[in-house]
């Protein structure tokens, strides 16, 4: 009686008959039941990379930002109402000279529909058909218009008010990633620390206050560097910064004075 001779199995095969003395058959799977994925289905997978996952809280977080942006720029709009209006007490200065104001309706119904595209920004949810990118790229846009037709308009809240608004923008669209989404936000403190390092403070323009540029710094003698220094030339360089500090800080108190 001869052996039952049996082969190795083979990935996606299956037996059929196994019976002494005869050689091992085998059937492949139906295609229902593999797991290997297509062509299309590879190709596609190594073009598009895989999606960041969002975490449970991210639409509560987003509605809660929409709504924090959008009552402040609201009540920013509301107190500060004159300034994107066409009547007014003090005159407009146009980005182009000679543009023309659009008319007083005009400039109301503008006006209006940014207050109430915030408002939409803010009750935007699915439950209510409205997506919330759309209010947000209608305030943006009118904000533009009010910015090209009136410089007095570039206001520095503006600027921080028109980051958050790219930013929330970015995060309600369908692929957004949040890591990145509200990346335009980092450029709010930036501009704000520019603006403070160029503007002088209220009541100081002109003035100098930087001890290098002061008068009493300009009459002291210049100091070779110091590895050329002698001890006597250190002592004396002491004693002219003493002299330098003091005479700044004289010239710092006289001008918060005057």
């Amino acid at each position: 009686m001869r052996p039952a001779v049996s082969l190795p199995t083979t990935p996606g095969y299956v037996p059929v008959d196994q019976s002494a003395g005869r050689v091992h058959q085998a059937r492949p799977l139906p295609a229902t039941n593999r797991s290997v994925p297509t062509r299309a289905q590879r190709r596609q997978g190594a073009r598009t990379p895989a999606p960041e996952p969002r975490a449970p809280h991210a639409a509560q977080t987003g509605r809660v930002l929409r709504a924090a942006w959008a009552a402040s720029f609201g009540a920013t709009l509301l107190i500060s109402r004159p300034l994107w209006l066409t009547a007014r007490d003090y005159p407009h200065v146009p980005v182009i000279p000679g543009l023309p104001q659009p008319p007083e309706p005009l400039a109301q119904l503008l006006f209006w529909a940014a207050v109430l595209a915030l408002a939409a920004s803010a009750l935007a949810t699915r439950g209510l058909s409205i997506r919330p990118d759309r209010p947000i790229a209608v305030v943006l846009a009118i904000t533009a218009l009010w910015a090209g037709l009136d410089q007095t308009r570039w206001q520095p809240y503006m600027l921080t008010y028109v980051i958050a608004g790219v930013g929330l923008l970015m995060a309600a669209q369908p692929a957004a990633r949040p890591s990145w989404a509200m990346a335009p936000l980092q450029l709010a403190p930036v501009r704000e620390s520019a603006r403070s390092s160029r503007q002088p403070p209220p009541g100081m323009a002109g003035r100098t206050l930087h001890p290098t540029k002061s008068p009493a710094y300009l009459r002291h003698p210049r100091v070779p560097p110091r590895e050329t220094l002698t001890r006597a030339a250190k002592r004396d360089r002491r004693r002219a910064t003493r002299a330098l500090r003091r005479s700044s800080l004289r010239t710092i108190y006289q001008a918060a004075r005057a």
